[in-house]
């Protein structure tokens, strides 16, 4: 009897072609389930997954070179890219669309002039750093286009920028004042940098330690990279003196610092000497006869990292020499 109702069982699911259907579909679902999750991570492995970058598969300083060289091309395309893009957003816009396209011829020239500084013997003919000029060339440029690009991001005319609305201030610098608009958070180095095109400034660190982004403020030497725009600006009638390393020159000619730098090779690669100027002519406005401790203890907050600071001692010295024999 129990034998007949098994196979009278069997032969109902038999007949029953939809049953049989729905349980191999269950038997086969963690199948089917365990593919989709390998697919899906293969499609994920290929979507994160960079090419090779060209300067760690070269085989050769030719094939660096055109490596850097490519790079310079790519962040050309790029900018200019980004700079049609501006135009054609903001082209109702007469005032605004003139001035941007002055700022950019501006810093097409400065760019040329940074690099014709850094590297005379021009892009490659007789230049024993051709991928270097262009690497440099192509960091430059990317560092353009992304101030630019804050110009497609903003809800209006560069008000809105990251999220975050700008408000107009007032900075006195090397004499002049200048009304800017600015976010919030901005620190001083990036606002005399890119709004007010004062490049002495370096920022080498970031996190206070260097002292190539050393200007004044009121006399004090003080680190721009840590130091908000909105903090040096006018409060009522209140207005902090900034100094650059562009504003000690001496009614156009070279500050007895600067003269005695170049005279001395207090400089080596350069990127340092505006934070130590500044220092420097802290140290001397407060004090035209610093010791050589006095020097050393006013300079320990700048670093070299190229040189061991005996020429600057000696340009230093040299400067003091030269204020006191006026």
């Amino acid at each position: 009897m129990q034998r007949r109702r098994i196979m009278a069982t069997n032969t109902k699911y038999a007949a029953n072609p939809a049953l049989i259907f729905t349980c191999g579909i269950v038997a086969l679902l963690p199948i089917i389930i365990l593919c989709l999750l390998v697919t899906a991570s293969r499609v994920r492995a290929q979507k994160t997954t960079k090419s090779p970058d060209c300067l760690d598969t070269a085989q050769s300083q030719g094939e660096l070179n055109e490596c850097a060289f490519g790079k310079a091309s790519q962040a050309d395309h790029e900018l200019n890219q980004t700079y049609q893009a501006i135009l054609q957003k903001y082209s109702d816009r007469a005032v605004f669309i003139d001035r941007l396209r002055k700022a950019q011829r501006a810093w097409l020239t400065f760019r040329d002039a940074q690099l014709e500084m850094m590297f005379p013997s021009g892009e490659g003919a007789g230049s024993v750093e051709p991928m270097c000029y262009g690497l440099y060339k192509a960091e430059l440029t990317q560092q353009r286009s992304k101030e630019l690009r804050q110009w497609l991001t903003g809800i209006e005319e560069g008000d809105v920028c990251c999220g975050m609305k700008k408000e107009l201030i007032e900075l006195r610098v090397n004499g002049r004042r200048h009304e800017l608009a600015v976010e919030p958070s901005e620190l001083l180095l990036d606002v005399l940098r890119r709004d007010l095109q004062l490049t002495g400034s370096k920022r080498g660190c970031d996190d206070s330690s260097c002292g190539a982004c050393t200007v004044l403020v009121d006399g004090v030497p003080t680190l721009a990279c840590t130091m908000l725009a909105f903090s040096a600006a006018a409060n009522g009638p209140v207005t902090p003196d900034i100094t650059t390393v562009e504003g000690i020159a001496d009614h156009g000619a070279l500050a007895a610092i600067q003269k005695a730098y170049g005279d001395w090779g207090g400089a080596q690669c350069g990127f340092c000497t505006p934070g130590f100027m500044i220092t420097v002519k802290a140290l001397l406005d407060r004090n035209p006869e610093p010791t050589e401790d006095d020097i050393r203890h006013a300079l320990s907050g700048n670093l070299c990292r190229c040189t061991g600071y005996t020429q600057m001692y000696q340009a230093i010295k040299a400067a003091i020499a030269a204020e006191q024999g006026r």
